[in-house]
This record gives structure tokens, sequence and C-alpha cells, in this order.
């Protein structure tokens, strides 16, 4: 830890060094005013329910702070079973704890948030795009609106719902579910956490939802005509949990795949992981209790290595009677690291397809995918940083460079600036769009 904690020290100072004269970055924030649609993972109703502000879990939202992975992996709830010692709104009752002594012959008393657990997001983009004849656009102004609902109802279960409202230039709108599950957690440490509805498949270590920067990820390529894609989510059923003391992560799901018609039977995935360093998965200290009040919640010295795989099967031509089947799989490894003031994600993917193409019922491709994040918090309200990925599906890559800095105006108001540079799978990487965004939650 000592070696990781010298060559982490040596990235942090290039990295300070180049942002040390950030007049620029200042006068490139007065012209954010505006954002790009996008989900996340932040919600002010948890804000409201605990009396505390958003930076308690959030870098700068969505990124979750290692204490808001935490809170994550315990069912939205403070760890080591201590929700009730930190929460200001009490919930209400549904029926006296008495009837817990009753059971059987009386329904199990639960509870409800006492106030309507909603959550509002608003977001705004204005883009510069050079393949849009119209080059400038003013289209995503006031362009997407968010209900999120975030529930706990009672000590073992809580509910997610969101969503999302996007308007166009004209005055017609479309409305897409976001994400909608029940979580169950039956015990009061995170040693198992049941997911069922519509979630992001826990595969990888991180999530595009709790990550800032243009999504879809490249990673989200569909191949040929099988129109699978890892995130943003799937229809299924997950089993997650913490163990080896805190330190280790396993996932295992059974969903129904994605994009193609319902099929049978189910892709199955698994995930196992393990953080060395910082504050353990499941939120506790070495001490046994929780801290909320560290000045720079971002910052610790960690790094976790996951490594993941799905098996799944899509069946592709007309939705009404598929033609083809295509057999698949997805193998990788991830890495999500701290190094003080430095944030650092990356991840490889592998994966082979039997039969994706319809032109080419013959063609088995095997693609390639690898992407890297780097943050740097400069302020805890100024992140820059730098995102670069890249896709290879049967001789053709796709890649792609993205920078970007955001600030928080407030910690529910956040501003960015973001730059897309794009290489097809011949030419140059070559600078293709500019967006100025702004985002806020209440």
């Amino acid at each position: 830890m000592d070696q990781l904690k010298a060559h982490a020290c040596i990235s942090s100072a290039l990295i300070a060094a180049l942002v040390r004269q950030r007049a620029w970055l200042l006068a490139v924030l007065c012209l954010a005013g505006l954002l790009a649609p996008r989900p996340s993972e932040a919600v002010p109703a948890f804000a409201r329910r605990y009396g505390t502000s958003c930076q308690t879990c959030h870098v700068v939202f969505p990124r979750l702070t290692p204490f808001g992975e935490a809170f994550r992996r315990n069912g939205h709830r403070f760890p080591g079973g201590q929700d009730e010692d930190f929460r200001r709104q009490e919930p209400l009752a549904l029926g006296a704890s008495a009837y817990r002594d009753l059971f059987p012959n009386s329904v199990w008393p639960g509870e409800i948030p006492s106030a309507i657990p909603l959550a509002v997001f608003m977001s705004s983009t204005a883009s510069y795009d050079r393949s849009d004849p119209a080059r400038a656009s003013f289209a995503g102004l006031g362009g997407t609106v968010r209900v999120t609902a975030a529930a706990n109802l009672g000590e073992r279960f809580s509910a997610w719902a969101g969503v999302n409202v996007s308007a166009g230039t004209g005055e017609t709108a479309s409305v897409s579910l976001e994400r909608a599950f029940l979580s169950v957690t039956p015990f009061r440490r995170p040693y198992l956490n049941l997911r069922v509805g519509r979630f992001e498949p826990g595969v990888f270590g991180f999530s595009m939802h709790r990550l800032p920067g243009p999504m879809p990820w490249i990673v989200g390529t569909p191949v040929r005509d099988n129109q699978f894609t890892l995130e943003p989510t799937q229809l299924g059923l997950e089993a997650s949990g913490v163990a080896v003391r805190g330190r280790g992560t396993y996932a295992l799901g059974l969903v129904e795949g994605a994009g193609n018609q319902l099929n049978l039977p189910k892709d199955v995935y698994g995930r196992l992981g393990y953080k060395f360093g910082g504050l353990r998965l499941d939120g506790m200290s070495s001490a046994g209790d929780v801290d909320i009040a560290a000045p720079q919640p971002w910052r610790e010295w960690s790094i976790q290595f996951g490594v993941f795989g799905y098996l799944g099967r899509a069946l592709i031509g007309n939705p009404a009677a598929a033609t083809q089947e295509d057999r698949f799989v997805v193998a990788g490894a991830d890495i999500n690291a701290h190094l003080g003031d430095l944030i650092l994600i990356a991840a490889y993917s592998m994966g082979g397809n039997s039969r994706p193409s319809l032109a080419d019922p013959t063609l088995s491709p095997t693609t390639h995918h690898w992407m890297a994040q780097v943050d740097y918090v400069l302020f805890p309200w100024l992140v820059p940083g730098i995102r670069a990925e890249q896709n290879y599906v049967d001789g053709h890559a796709r890649t792609r460079l993205i920078g970007q800095v955001y600030a928080l105006v407030r910690a529910n108001i956040r501003t960015s600036v973001t730059a897309i540079f794009e290489q097809p799978s011949e030419g140059h990487l070559d600078f293709t769009a500019l967006q100025g965004t702004v985002a806020l939650g209440f």
C-alpha cells in the first residue's frame, strides 16, 4: 500500500501541475449553463430523510463517495443497522410492533415514509455537433425532467423507481421508465441484497448510472443484429452482497436479456470483487462505527479489483417470429481506485457471439472493449476528468475520447463542459461535439 501511495502521489502531483493555472477552467465554466440529459443515482429524497447534504454520499453527483457506495449496498440505509440513529424523518408505521408477536396470526407490521419520497431532476443542454447540419443546437434546453421515487419500507425492504420525460423542439414528449425495482436486505449487514425488477446488472464494479459523463458507453454498442447491451437496464432478479470481513463482494443475476424479444432460458451473470484499503464495502470502520463527518469524504487510498462473466442467448430477426438464435458470452475485469484526490476506473471485456448477423449467419465475431476514466477533485466543487474507450468488433474499432469539467454551483446544482473526440474504424481521432450543461435536483 505504501508503494501504491507513492505512485499515486506522483500522479497527483502531475495532475495538480497541469491544473495549477486554472483560470481557463473557471472561464470555461462560465459558459456552462446547460446539461445533457442522463439518468443519475443522486436522490435529494435521501438528503431530506437524513437531514444531510448531498455531499455526504456524492462527490459530483451522480458519482458516489466510498460511504455513498456503502449506503447503496446496505439497501440505501446507513451501515451497521444504525439507520434509526441518523434519520431525521420518522416513518409512518403500518401496524403496531406488537403484531410481530402474533405472527402468523396477523400481518407483520411495516413502514412507509411519512413524507412523499419523490425527487425531481431537471436538465438542459446546448451543444455544438459537427455532424448536425445546424451545428449549434438549443434543442435540449429544458429537454428532460425525471421523477424518482426512492423509499425505505421498514428495516428489510426498499423500493426505487424513475420515470424520464424528454421533449424535443416541438410540443411532443416521450416518457420512459428508467429503473423500477424492489430491494430486500434480510440481515442488518449487507451479506445479501436481493433486487427484483428493472435494474442495472451488477456486472461492473461501477455503473453509468453512478458516473458523470456522456452515456451510453461504447460498451453499450450492440453486436450486429443482436441488440443486447450490459447497461443501462435489465429485467430480472439479482442476489449480491458483501463478504470476507467487509472487503469482498459478489453478484449473481438471472435476467431476461436486453434489446430482443423475451426468451427462455434466461441470461445469467456473475461477479466477484475485493477491495484493498480505504473504507470497507459495508461502510463499517475498524472500530465498528459509522463516520459521516469526514471533511473530504471522497478521499481515501484504496483499490478494488473485480472479475465478471455473462452468458446469454438472443433470438434475432422479426420480433413476432425470430428466425435466428445467437448464443454469446462476455467476460472481463475492472479496477476502481481512489488515490487521494485522484479517482480512477478501468475495465476490459471480451465477448464471443455465435450468429449475430442475419445477413451472414456464419459470422461468429469476437469483441474487445476497454475503457478508463480519471477524475481529479481539484476542489470539492470542481472536478475535471477524462475518459477513453474503445470497442473492437470483427476487425473494426471505434474509439472515443471525452474531456470534461464538472462544477457544483450548489450541492444540488451541477454545471459542466464536455468535449467529445471520436475515431471511426478508419481515420483519425477528430473533434465531434461540445456540450455545455446544467442539472439540478430537488
